[in-house]
């Protein structure tokens, strides 16, 4: 598996955070149902910026989902 794939990239450079995995596990059953989910969701997906050092949080498949947790 290459670096640039979201089961191997850490939160930090762009990877899928805690809460996203669920979305990427699901991303078919999700597809199956006629939903369309963030491309970053695919398992198949590749990050626009390859392997360039870059600010992932100015690539709109770079923005993490911001929810928070239970207290």
């Amino acid at each position: 598996m290459s670096k640039t794939s979201s089961k191997t990239l850490r939160l930090d450079e762009g990877g899928l955070g805690r809460t996203e995995i669920f979305w990427r596990e699901n991303y078919h059953w999700f597809r199956d149902q006629g939903y369309q989910l963030r491309g970053s969701y695919s398992p198949d997906w590749t990050p626009s910026w390859g392997n360039e050092i870059v600010n992932y949080m100015r690539r709109e498949d770079g923005v993490p989902l911001m929810v928070s947790g239970p207290t």
